[in-house]
């Protein structure tokens, strides 16, 4: 959990321009995705390829737009888990994705 905790930080600051240069714009696209897969890439089942993750990741976000609430992410944590990851790497894939690609309901995503 302690891994998962330090990659959603160092992403956060990634991806919120919190690297010491204060004009620096927030990542996207490719290099948004880039970074993303950097934090979720490891814990991952090998079936889902990288397209494959990007996409489960806006599909979390998709949910979170329906449905914003803290149940979404319980939601989501089960259906990983019946795809092949572990409780832990649900866990990580939710805020990682929470983080990159809709930091606005971060408030309902898994904390670390």
């Amino acid at each position: 959990m302690k891994r998962i905790a330090v990659a959603c930080v160092g992403l956060l600051l990634l991806i919120s321009g919190c690297s010491g240069t204060p004009t620096q714009a927030r990542p996207t696209g490719a290099a948004l995705d880039a970074i993303f897969l950097g934090v979720v890439r490891k814990d991952a089942p090998p079936s889902f390829d990288d397209a494959t993750l990007v996409r489960a990741a806006h599909v979390i976000c998709d949910q979170y737009s329906e449905h914003p609430s803290t149940a979404t992410w319980i939601v989501q944590v089960k259906v990983l888990t019946e795809n092949g990851f572990t409780g832990y790497a649900a866990g990580g894939m939710i805020g990682a994705a929470t983080a990159a690609y809709c930091p606005q309901y971060s408030k309902y995503a898994p904390k670390p």
